[in-house]
C-alpha cells in the first residue's frame, strides 16, 4: 500500500514539476533529451521502467549532468542510485 502512495505522488510530483515552466525545469529537460541519446541511458530507462524517471533521487542526478562532467563515472553513479533506489 505504501509503495502505491509512493508511486502515485512521485508520478503527481512529476507532472506538476512538468506543467510549471522554470529554469530548473529547462536544464532538466535539456539533459534528459542529451541523456536519451546515450544508449546506456536508454537500457537504463527500459530496465527500471516507468518509475525511472518519475524517482526524485534519478531526477536530481540528470539535473547535475553537464557536458563537463566525466561521463563514465556519470553513467556508473547513476547506474548504482537506480539500483539503490529502484532495486
Amino acid at each position: 500500500m505504501n509503495l502505491l502512495l509512493e508511486i502515485i505522488g512521485e508520478f503527481v510530483f512529476s507532472l506538476i514539476w512538468d506543467l510549471i515552466p522554470s529554469k530548473k525545469g529547462k536544464i532538466y529537460r535539456k539533459n534528459l533529451k542529451i541523456l536519451k541519446q546515450q544508449d546506456w541511458f536508454r537500457q537504463l530507462m527500459k530496465k527500471y521502467k516507468p518509475i525511472f524517471l518519475m524517482n526524485e533521487s534519478v531526477r536530481a542526478k540528470i539535473f547535475e549532468y553537464n557536458n563537463n562532467v566525466n561521463l563514465a563515472n556519470y553513467r556508473t553513479d547513476l547506474e548504482q542510485l537506480a539500483k539503490r533506489e529502484l532495486g
